[in-house]
């Protein structure tokens, strides 16, 4: 029989290959949605699912009688934190090659202390400020493909990418202002319901049209459903894994993401990466597990 821990381990890389594939997702929902519809029904399903799951986990009243500053945080996490969030991560996926994407993409915790500085709730570090320097190095290097980086040949989906990152740091961020005013499911379906909410009135104002047709289409449905059951149980399976295994464990597993994703797009698309570009996904990756390490310890 599987011990804890290893289970908790398996968890963690099953997260990882889903994170990974949402750039797949978001491909094949291309296929018959706008980007901001695609987003809107994927956030409303998982919304959903989150709160028929964990109906009896949720304190409504509690969340209702909530004061202002409280909400204009929620409003933070659910419309840039997770709406524009997942709309950009979406966009950037469909604009640049898979790994690149998740390489952008894992580096929230350099996000989460620039906003901790920003907020003086973090010290300054010069190790820190050194990985920083090395990674956007690295991020130009992804970019152009060279060992000098060339900054005008950064396109929008790797903007975008790094962008979403941005964006997600302010979930994190939110998080932690939010503890002890709320548990982390009922962040969630709060945030899922904002975020539902928004991409509805953004696709409104952008005009993206619906047809249901698109669900004739098996990619279309097949990538729907993933998306909302990866939002769905992306809380409930991290919650099990951090209890039975050490948080900084946890974040370097993650990082399995990125061989995934240079995995996925490789056989399905035939996206490849040269040396250069290897390197900066190298430096990228080990300056990530440096900072979590330094973050959690």
């Amino acid at each position: 029989m599987l011990s804890k821990r290893l289970l908790a381990i398996l968890t963690l890389l099953f997260l990882g290959l889903g994170f990974a594939s949402m750039g797949v997702a978001s491909r094949w929902m291309n296929e018959g949605f706008g980007n901001f519809t695609q987003v809107f029904l994927r956030v409303l399903g998982a919304f959903i699912l989150i709160t028929i799951i964990f109906w009896r986990d949720i304190s409504w009243r509690k969340i209702f009688r909530l004061g202002l500053r409280d909400w204009l945080i929620l409003l933070a996490i659910g419309t840039l934190g997770y709406a524009v969030m997942v709309y950009t991560i979406t966009k950037a996926a469909l604009l640049t090659n898979l790994v690149s994407v998740s390489v952008l993409y894992s580096t929230v915790p350099f996000w989460v202390y620039f906003y901790g500085l920003a907020l003086s709730r973090q010290k300054f570090s010069w190790f820190i400020a050194g990985l920083l320097i090395i990674s956007s190095w690295a991020i130009g290097m992804i970019a152009s493909g060279n060992l000098v980086p060339h900054f005008g040949q950064f396109g929008l989906g790797e903007i975008l990418a790094l962008a979403a990152a941005a964006f997600d740091a302010v979930w994190y961020m939110g998080i932690k202002l939010m503890e002890g005013k709320l548990n982390s499911r009922e962040i969630t379906v709060v945030a899922l319901a904002i975020a539902s909410i928004s991409t509805f009135f953004m696709r409104q104002i952008l005009g993206e049209p619906f047809s249901f047709s698109a669900f004739t289409n098996w990619h279309v449905v097949a990538a729907l459903i993933f998306g909302i059951l990866q939002n769905g149980w992306v809380t409930p399976l991290m919650a099990f894994s951090l209890k039975h295994i050490d948080e900084v464990v946890a974040t370097q597993i993650l990082l399995v993401e990125n061989i995934y994703a240079l995995c996925w797009g490789y056989f399905l698309y035939g996206e490849t990466i040269g040396v250069i570009q290897a390197l900066g996904v190298a430096i990228i990756i080990t300056s990530v597990y440096l900072m979590n390490k330094i973050q959690t310890s």
